[in-house]
């Protein structure tokens, strides 16, 4: 029985003796491998994060290619105005509005005075003589709220302080992320809107990230609410209650519900600039206009038609410090800077280092612009997407210099060349609408694809007497003596 438990315990010794040894040896050839695991571990990784792109470019192609479906548009139509119709009758009825006359109007397509369809989007109209460039007046840098700065981990780099407030944020950060190449850089997003006087707004500090998962995500919201009635089959009555973010904020001006048209408050919805460019044609004595189908690339609204230039309101370069929030706040640099990147194909400002918001300034096509002397560039009033909740500044420009108009080209924003479209062809049905067959049933209403802020602009300009001066001329330029 002694020999017996001795040999037991002799075994076991030897395994655990054995188990030591052969430990050691896989140490030791790890440690003489250690660059080829770590090459074949750095393979592995880079297989799994191609993977995972591949299935988030699946997701978000999905995503894009059901939000800019026709049956889609129209479910969102039809939920966002039952929300909202009742909030814009609030509006236009208050005293104080009736007064200034800043009542709101919702967008549409209107063709020799019929109206083909509505967009999810409402406006301002401002007086264009107003406010002509430099748009003096309409914002003040003093007014502007900072935002907080933080220093990562890793290094001195500093970044808006920004923190994921639920799982959906994050989820929807990661599906658009691979087509967001700076989120960290600081933009401005609107904080208070006031016709008291004219107008004037003031603005708040964010990050692009901060705008992607308090703003765009709205419409993600609508597009899962939509997947959810249509794998149901069911409507769901109140459907703002599902619509989580959009129903915060909502509960937030609970009694002045009129204030989200005004207020920037409970979100982070970065400001957009954009213009109506009218070029002038030697050839037919009117005016083109410049018009983009946005390519795959963008983040938002993949596939639909826009006006040139459009874009955020943001800085110049990749810092965030203090000065940087306040030296680059300016509305005349935002809409030039745009005008350069989606117009004449001037590489992207966003992220580069040490670039002075004067640098806009020292390019030769701004330089000619501004020096004409008949220059029209004229702030006309403010886009509101009811998507998501965010504010477009607009304006109108008219460029009849050649030399300028001839550097025209299309930048990655735009899935092909940049298009001129005959001002007396955008008031025509049939330029909207691309017919196939005269039996057919299939006839695709491009105006459906417009992206909502820009029919607004389109609106805007349509009240302009710019424009209403030229329709009278039957879209032919008056020729001066």
């Amino acid at each position: 029985m002694e020999f017996l438990a001795f040999l037991k315990e002799y075994i076991a010794v030897s395994i655990w003796l054995i188990g030591i040894i052969a430990f050691i040896a896989s140490i030791v050839a790890i440690y003489k491998n250690i660059y080829v695991i770590k090459d074949m571990i750095d393979k592995v990784c880079i297989i799994l994060k191609k993977i995972l792109n591949t299935y988030r470019t699946y997701r978000r192609k999905k995503y894009n290619r059901i939000v800019s479906s026709e049956e889609y548009l129209e479910w969102q139509n039809k939920t966002l105005f039952a929300i909202y119709d009742p909030i814009i009758n609030l509006y236009n009825s208050l005293e104080n509005n009736i007064k200034s006359k800043t009542t709101c109007e919702k967008a549409v397509m209107l063709i020799n005075n019929k109206n083909l369809y509505n967009y999810e989007s409402i406006y301002f109209k401002i007086d264009e003589n107003n406010y002509p460039y430099p748009f003096n007046g309409i914002t003040n840098k003093d007014d502007l709220i900072k935002c907080q700065i933080l220093k990562t981990k890793f290094g001195n780099e500093k970044i808006i302080k920004f923190k994921f407030d639920n799982r959906e944020q994050k989820r929807f950060y990661n599906l658009v992320k691979p087509t967001i190449h700076f989120p960290n850089n600081i933009g401005y997003a609107l904080n208070n809107l006031s016709f008291n006087k004219g107008f004037y707004f003031t603005a708040k500090v964010c990050s692009y990230k901060m705008n992607v998962c308090t703003s765009n995500i709205m419409e993600y919201e609508l597009y899962k609410l939509y997947l959810k009635e249509k794998r149901s089959k069911k409507t769901i009555d109140n459907k703002l209650k599902v619509l989580k973010a959009r129903n915060t904020i909502h509960e937030n001006f609970s009694g002045e519900l009129n204030k989200i048209f005004t207020s920037g408050d409970f979100r982070s919805s970065l400001l957009g600039v954009q213009a109506m460019v009218f070029c002038k044609n030697i050839y037919t004595n009117t005016y083109d206009v410049l018009r983009i189908r946005r390519s795959e690339k963008v983040d938002a609204k993949a596939g639909f038609l826009q006006f040139v230039p459009s874009g955020g309101f943001s800085a110049l370069n990749n810092s965030c410090d203090y000065d940087t929030q306040y030296s680059e706040f300016s509305v005349a640099k935002a809409i030039l800077r745009e005008l350069l990147e989606e117009c004449f194909g001037e590489e992207d400002f966003s992220g580069r280092k040490l670039n002075s918001t004067e640098n806009i300034y020292s390019n030769n096509i701004v330089k000619k612009l501004l020096k004409s002397e008949d220059l029209k560039f004229n702030f006309i009033g403010t886009a509101f997407n009811l998507v998501n909740l965010r504010h477009e500044l607009s304006f109108l420009l008219v460029i009849e210099n050649q030399e300028i108009i001839d550097l025209i080209r299309e930048n990655e924003e735009s899935l092909n060349v940049i298009q001129f479209v005959s001002v007396e062809n955008m008031e025509k049905e049939s330029f909207w609408t691309y017919s196939f067959d005269k039996k057919s049933d299939d006839d695709v209403k491009d105006y459906k694809f417009l992206n909502p802020t820009s029919a607004a602009l389109w609106n805007m300009v349509q009240k302009t007497k710019f424009y209403q001066d030229l329709k009278l001329n039957n879209y032919r330029i008056i020729k001066e003596e």
